[in-house]
């Protein structure tokens, strides 16, 4: 059962179906996904070298690198997915995997199509709401550009949802699909596969893409900003104007606004080819001792946790160590080098964040130095990843009381996790089985932490419940109806 919550076979699972049942869950978000053919090629080379593999992934188990080395390959899908035109093909093969695992043992797997279909109390039922990872699930063969594969894209989208229910989509992923420009966010392969080429909502895409947005929104189905670019962002909120709740399902925060951030630069962005510029950000100290931020516009600015917060939307935090701002100990770390978030962007990216000719200070000494990397090293990590955790709520209270109440901010906060998207998942709780654990750890840390932040927790005692369990539940089933 494990292999068929994932887009393939190829690792130890973090959320397998054994791991949410041993974790006493019966209600979560399905992720479906295809990868795309970048990521196929990426890890299609790594398999030819198993120590290469170990190398680049070295945020996995080590039981998973002889799976990965005696399953993946012998699958022969890796091939297939190097091909853009195998994209739906592999979605709906996907689907049969899960459709015809529905029952494992004396437990079951229940796709929800409405909020009725939840049983609470059914503790045999893992009950599932569907979510789309990238609109390149459903593209075709021809280029999406065209008017041929536009319409394919259409008519592939429209056969899924006019037979499941939907809760939302996100428009990008992790690399360029011609459409809606992405952020950069994979550093396990070769970047150039990956940068982020675009121009936010692509201009000769915009009235398509509008379009698309108007029809999601007909069909009740949520737009999920997770991976779309800065500008594609703010593109989005402007014409959405609060319509629909915007969600971001696995994300961090940045710990300041996208106009601040420039204060974080090291050096002016470097020209590394074309449109391609090199950002290169230091790390904002958090609102606890130790803690830091990742500020790279894959997670959200301020902006963006306000525009959700007036949506009515809800924000997941991710449990990647890497996009909530840890940074990794590394004893060869000379004491004057930098700890940095780097990432790519195009010129019109940057002008969107911060203007067409901006100056670029390094004027902070709020920022993470070699000397705290090194202790933070040789600490309880466990702890320390609890402290990162809530320096990402701590600072969406901070950020979202400038337009709401402190109750309203903290009933927009669930944990989105993204287990089994290859992350470096906190070492307080690594899979969904461990979750329980990580709730009882949080709930003894919560009232201690939010003292040491500033955070005044009169009315907000709760909040561990509301983000563990009750806040995503709740705007789910306001959801399915």
């Amino acid at each position: 059962m494990e292999s068929h919550f994932g887009a393939m076979a190829i690792i130890d699972s973090q959320s397998s179906f054994t791991q949410l049942v041993e974790g006493g869950f019966n209600l979560i978000g399905l992720a479906l996904h295809v990868p795309e053919a970048n990521m196929a090629i990426g890890l299609t080379g790594a398999l030819a070298d198993i120590e290469k593999f170990k190398g680049v992934f070295k945020c996995l188990q080590p039981a998973a690198y002889a799976f990965i080395h005696a399953k993946a390959d012998t699958a022969g899908r890796l091939p297939d997915l190097q091909k853009t035109a195998r994209y739906f093909t592999t979605f709906k093969e996907e689907l049969d995997n899960i459709n015809t695992h529905l029952v494992h043992e004396n437990k079951q797997v229940k796709i929800l199509t409405k909020a009725s279909d939840y049983k609470e109390d059914d503790a045999n039922t893992v009950h599932c709401f569907l979510i789309v990872e990238g609109i390149h699930c459903f593209y075709g063969p021809a280029a999406i550009t065209t008017e041929e594969g536009w319409n394919s894209f259409r008519e592939n989208l429209d056969s899924f949802i006019n037979n499941y229910t939907l809760l939302s989509i996100n428009l990008a992923h992790l690399q360029f699909n011609h459409a809606i420009n992405h952020c950069f966010g994979v550093k396990i392969f070769k970047d150039k596969d990956f940068y982020p080429i675009g121009d936010g909502i692509m201009p000769q895409m915009k009235d398509k893409v509008f379009g698309l947005i108007d029809y999601l929104k007909g069909r009740g189905i949520l737009i999920d900003v997770k991976h779309m670019s800065y500008k594609a962002r703010k593109q989005y909120y402007a014409y959405n104007n609060h319509e629909m709740p915007i969600i971001s399902t696995h994300v961090g925060v940045a710990g300041c606004s996208a106009k601040d951030s420039i204060q974080y630069l090291l050096r002016r962005p470097r020209h590394v080819e074309e449109n391609i510029w090199l950002v290169e950000r230091l790390k904002k100290l958090g609102h606890l001792a130790e803690t830091a931020f990742n500020l790279s516009s894959v997670n959200l600015y301020d902006e963006d946790i306000r525009a959700i917060l007036q949506s009515g939307g809800l924000i997941g935090i991710s449990f990647d160590r890497r996009i909530i701002g840890y940074t990794e100990y590394n004893r060869d770390m000379n004491p004057g080098d930098p700890v940095l978030d780097e990432e790519y962007m195009t010129g019109e990216e940057l002008a969107e964040m911060f203007g067409n000719h901006p100056h670029y200070p390094y004027s902070n000494d709020d920022v993470l130095d070699k000397e705290t990397i090194s202790i933070n090293g040789l600490q309880n990590t466990v702890q320390l990843d609890i402290r990162f955790f809530f320096n990402q709520i701590f600072h969406i209270l901070k950020a979202g009381s400038a337009i709401a109440e402190k109750t309203i901010v903290a009933k927009s906060i669930c944990i989105g996790s993204d287990f089994d998207g290859l992350i470096d998942s906190l070492h307080c709780c690594p899979s969904a089985d461990k979750i329980p654990t990580f709730y009882s750890m949080a709930k003894q840390a919560y009232e201690p932490l939010a003292a040491e932040a500033g955070i005044d927790t009169d009315g907000i005692e709760d909040l561990v419940d509301w983000v563990f369990f009750e806040n995503g539940k709740r705007f789910v089933m306001g959801r399915l109806g």
